[in-house]
């Protein structure tokens, strides 16, 4: 096989064991759908037939004419902070959440017709054809701690990629799909989670919330320069409009929702603070 398919036979076959499947929906087990729990208490260890879907989930190397890639771990591992960027009310964060959402319901469809199109020519040519792929001796089982519902998600969406893209191979192999045709559906099934990946690097952290951005202060300026890759819906701006995924917003006295002061400024505010209570005190020696 050649090196250059991205799936090598070395990774064809795999399983995936639920330390705790108490833990998980029964039937979202079943579907390969999604699991419910606390996230900070899930354990997985999953196995992956193909080479894609490793790379996938763990990120791949830099090689020759090649930019290293993050993969889901480290996607997550980004987007935990961005939650909690966006639970603080920044609007960049929770605009970045909306465009995850938004990539992950376009990568659904992306699976949905591809795994239509492999079974319309399995149906198609079937008949005339037989084969099988042997599951290997030794596979490569990873860890799995992530701690974000879309991450969970994304995991799952992967699993059924994986599917996919095994399939893809196995009627490669039995000639039912070309090499030229195999290779497009692997690689518009890849670019999907790759586009939703790519979501959490456009974000910085500013400390910015919706109410400052409104402002317009010094602050709000720079924060939209630090993440001009973002466009802000108004929705979104405006807070009417927000992820199912995004998490709740932290709430506060109206007089918290404030920009955050520079040194000098604070500076200021203690002694203006100092000479109020000076006042006080002056008026009435009994004071504390």
């Amino acid at each position: 096989m050649e090196k250059d398919n991205l799936l090598e036979s070395e990774h064809l076959g795999g399983t995936i064991v639920f330390d705790d499947d108490n833990l998980f929906d029964k039937v979202a087990i079943n579907k390969g759908q999604k699991a419910k729990g606390n996230l900070g208490s899930i354990e997985l260890k999953t196995s992956f037939y193909t080479n894609i879907a490793i790379g996938l989930y763990k990120g791949e190397e830099r090689k020759e004419n090649k930019f290293a890639r993050a993969g889901l771990t480290k996607f997550d591992d980004i987007l935990r902070r961005i939650e909690d960027a966006a639970a603080n009310d920044d609007p960049f964060a929770d605009q970045v959440i909306m465009d995850i959402h938004a990539n992950i319901l376009e990568a659904e469809e992306v699976l949905a017709s591809a795994d239509q199109y492999l079974k319309q020519l399995a149906q198609a040519k079937f008949r005339n054809v037989s084969g099988s792929i042997k599951q290997p001796k030794k596979m490569s089982v990873f860890d799995v701690h992530l701690r974000t519902n879309i991450g969970l998600h994304v995991f799952w969406m992967l699993r059924d990629a994986d599917e996919i893209i095994r399939f893809n191979l196995f009627q490669k192999a039995i000639a039912i799909i070309d090499e030229a045709a195999a290779r497009n559906v692997n690689l518009t099934v890849a670019n999907a989670f790759w586009k939703i990946y790519s979501n959490v690097f456009r974000w910085h952290p500013t400390g910015i919330t919706r109410a400052e951005l409104k402002s317009n202060t010094q602050r709000a300026q720079q924060a939209i320069e630090e993440n001009k890759r973002i466009t802000l819906t108004e929705g979104v701006l405006a807070g009417t409009e927000r992820s199912t995924f995004a998490p709740k917003l932290k709430t506060k006295p109206e007089e918290d929702v404030r920009p955050l002061l520079s040194p000098e400024e604070q500076e200021q505010v203690v002694k203006e603070k100092v000479q109020q209570r000076k006042e006080i005190m002056e008026e009435n020696p009994l004071s504390k």
